[in-house]
């Protein structure tokens, strides 16, 4: 199968140099990423936030302390970031 990506030249130039680190050409360095990729297997959210929830838990966090603790750090970065970068 062919597949045909664009990709920006940086990630193109990253891809090549770690390609060569690891004596394989470009296709052969891409193939063994999405084969490794393909083998793992597939995590739901829930299961990626299972540890946090948890941990949360644990420390007696409730989940308006947490929807609090969001808001603040998602507001601090809005202040410290400018409209620009975002």
């Amino acid at each position: 199968m062919t597949i045909t990506i664009d990709l920006p030249s940086k990630t193109e130039n990253e891809l090549r140099k770690r390609a060569r680190r690891n004596q394989q050409d470009l296709q052969a360095f891409l193939n063994q990423i999405i084969e490794r990729e393909m083998s793992l297997p597939p995590v739901s959210f829930e299961d990626a936030v299972r540890p946090i929830h948890e941990w949360t838990e644990s420390q007696g966090i409730t989940e308006a302390e947490i929807e609090e603790l969001v808001d603040e750090t998602i507001a601090e970065v809005r202040r410290e970031t400018p409209l620009s970068s975002r």
